[in-house]
């Protein structure tokens, strides 16, 4: 075999210079479809980096400084406070008639979390008092 024999045999039949070119085009679209994706995701970073500088220039003030609004079963909760001075969460199981005392506990954790009230003590012998009482 001489050279053009080989260099004419080792050449790819028609039907698979087809396949070539269609895979070729399959591989452009995914290239294509990938930067559209790439595109999309750093125009989210953008906006995403505007919100966090945004975010840093606004000030927050500490939570204890925020103000609260109390919702209306925890004002009945705060009127309680008030009458009484102090309070356990069995006072607050009895007065807001949950159906379980570990209800009532969780709603005093919640306004001692959000500074309406302050626990003293621990357990079953946790009470709550008014910031204002300290």
């Amino acid at each position: 075999m001489n050279f053009w024999q080989r260099i004419f045999s080792s050449r790819p039949a028609k039907n698979e210079l087809i396949t070539l070119k269609e895979n070729y085009a399959r591989q452009q679209q995914l290239i294509a479809n990938s930067q559209q994706h790439v595109s999309f995701l750093l125009e989210r970073i953008k906006v995403l980096e505007n919100v966090v500088i945004n975010l840093k220039q606004t000030p927050s003030q500490p939570l204890a400084n925020r103000p609260v609004k109390p919702t209306v079963l925890e004002l009945q909760i705060l009127e309680l406070v008030k009458a009484k001075g102090e309070i356990s969460s069995h006072d607050i199981f009895e007065a807001m008639k949950y159906k379980n005392r570990q209800t009532a506990t969780q709603r005093a954790c919640e306004m001692v979390k959000r500074g309406l009230l302050i626990r003293v003590g621990s357990g079953k012998l946790s009470r709550y008092i008014l910031p204002e009482a300290v």
